[in-house]
């Protein structure tokens, strides 16, 4: 997904300045990114005359995350003594699979 963020600055004046006023957050956080999937992020400065170059791009990976969660397993076959039973792949958010546990027991 691309998403385009416009930061608004509030540029303390000469005199907020000298009372020692706090310089603005030159930092933004992006939400809903997903886990383990390379973003690139770019910044440009826009003033009341139009906006600068952009920066070079800079390239991250987002941190890993357990894999979501299953949906119901499904009944694929069964006898007196076994069952089949089949599910979707899980989404593996940035980590390879390692193997599936399955859970049996009497409802």
């Amino acid at each position: 997904p691309h998403v385009a963020l416009q930061v608004g600055l509030a540029v303390p004046t000469p005199e907020e300045e000298a009372q020692g006023a706090p310089i603005p957050a030159l930092q933004v956080s992006v939400p809903q990114l997903l886990p383990g999937t390379t973003y690139a992020c770019r910044v440009c400065a826009v003033s009341s005359v139009g906006p600068g170059g952009w920066s070079a791009k800079s390239t991250f990976v987002t941190q890993a995350a357990p894999p979501d969660g299953l949906p119901q397993p499904k009944l694929v076959d069964s006898s007196a003594r076994h069952v089949s039973v089949r599910w979707d792949a899980a989404r593996s958010n940035g980590s390879p699979l390692v193997h599936y546990e399955v859970e049996v027991g009497a409802a």
